[in-house]
């Protein structure tokens, strides 16, 4: 008998995600180069989404602090480059 993972069951699982990832990084370089801050994209750890929520992870904290004072264009970008794939209602933007 053969287990199953979830992998194997749902052959979108991973896939789905990374595009979704994809989308959500090229949504912060597009809105860092538009408000003339592409400088922080380097200092960018990682980027999570949840069904209501994106945690951006970088390296330094000032680098936080300057994303944040970006969040209200950061979420009309994220909504807009998500819903081609599903309706996402992003809430919040977390920085760590």
């Amino acid at each position: 008998m053969e287990k199953l993972t979830i992998k194997d069951f749902n052959a979108d699982f991973r896939s789905k995600k990374n595009v979704e990832t994809a989308l959500i990084w090229n949504a912060l370089k597009k809105t860092l180069e538009s408000a003339g801050k592409s400088g922080l994209f380097p200092y960018v750890n990682s980027v999570n989404i949840s069904d209501t929520t994106v945690k951006i992870i970088t390296k330094k904290p000032i680098v936080n602090q300057e994303l944040k004072m970006l969040e209200e264009n950061l979420i009309p970008a994220f909504k807009k480059a998500l819903k081609p794939l599903r309706e996402f209602e992003c809430e919040k933007v977390y920085f760590l």
